[in-house]
């Protein structure tokens, strides 16, 4: 009869653990990126320092309402509903 020695349960759980942590922050990141190029991109193209002001509420005018109430409502419903 062959005794087998593994390592315990918890080891098995912690690596487990430990990929779906790298994986989540890594699909965030990569959340975080597609939302700066959908804020970015469009039949208004906005370069990445107007939209870094607009998010941090510098910017106003029409990059303001592009910004906050055309293309943030509809990053937020599709991220909600996807």
């Amino acid at each position: 009869m062959d005794i087998k020695f593994s390592l315990p349960i918890t080891f098995s759980y912690h690596a487990i653990f430990k990929k779906k942590l790298l994986l989540f922050f890594f699909l965030l990141a990569l959340l975080g990126t597609l939302v700066l190029y959908a804020i970015a991109v469009g039949s208004y193209d906005l370069p990445p320092e107007s939209v870094l002001r607009a998010l941090l509420g510098q910017a106003g005018g029409p990059i303001h309402t592009v910004v906050w109430n055309i293309r943030m409502p509809r990053i937020v419903a599709a991220i909600v509903s996807g």
